[in-house]
């Protein structure tokens, strides 16, 4: 079980006395449980910080965004590990047209 975040408590989510959260506590107190409640397949935690770059940087938000959110040093290191998702710019750059001139 998770506590609620208390005032002067810096961190977002806290074990039940305020801690810091361990992993392993998490992925088998909480995380494997939502997802066989929710029926979904049994993903790694890590799998959810790829999915979110992923989806980000499919629906277009800024790398730079993504880069911050995700904690890398650089966004140079979020590119060399989702440029692949990065929709195509000649794609991008011909929709824009088609928007102006549509």
């Amino acid at each position: 079980m998770l506590a609620e975040r208390q005032a002067g408590n810096p961190r977002v989510f806290c074990d039940r006395k305020g801690g810091p959260l361990r992993r392993q506590n998490l992925q088998r107190r909480s995380f494997k449980p939502l997802l066989k409640a929710a029926e979904c397949p049994n993903i790694h935690f890590h799998d959810l910080r790829h999915t979110y770059a992923s989806l980000s940087l499919a629906d277009c938000v800024p790398i730079k965004v993504v880069s911050d959110t995700m904690g890398h040093s650089r966004s140079s290191v979020t590119m060399d590990i989702y440029a692949h998702m990065l929709p195509s710019q000649e794609q991008l750059a011909a929709d824009q047209m088609d928007k102006m001139f549509g």
